[in-house]
């Protein structure tokens, strides 16, 4: 390498690419991150709906509770 931080020769461009190469995603591993990613959005969705339920059941119950208790 130079001081200025670019590479010289063919040969040490080649090295720095060959170096770099394993680290780099596939068309696999893309894929395989697009499905999980797709899995977990309808999990988290799941999720969301299902607490959002849960709350409007809870608030409903204590606002009947609270009915019940102001007409006794």
């Amino acid at each position: 390498m130079t001081t200025e931080g670019r590479i010289a020769s063919p040969e040490e461009r080649l090295s720095y690419i060959e170096g770099v190469l394993p680290h780099l995603a596939t068309k696999v591993d893309v894929s395989e991150l697009k499905a999980s990613v797709a899995e977990t959005k309808t999990e988290l969705l799941r999720w969301i709906v299902g607490l959002f339920v849960i709350t409007w059941v809870g608030l409903l119950g204590l606002g009947v509770s609270i009915v019940l208790a102001l007409v006794m």
